[in-house]
């Protein structure tokens, strides 16, 4: 994988994808978990920002 950490983000943002697989593939890279932590701090947030936007924009 060339951009492993954008592929984490991803991983991470993506709802269907099993968050155990995305820990799994995150261990294999051998990520510290500080580096961790703000990869899926990063992922959680688009998401939310994205269900959070989406819902006030209905009302």
């Amino acid at each position: 994988m060339r951009h492993p950490k954008l592929g984490v983000v991803i991983g991470y943002s993506i709802p269907f994808i099993p968050s155990m697989l995305v820990n799994v593939a995150a261990t294999d890279l051998k990520f510290s978990p500080p580096q961790l932590f703000s990869l899926c701090l990063t992922g959680s947030l688009v998401v939310s920002a994205l269900y959070s936007f989406s819902g006030d924009a209905l009302f």
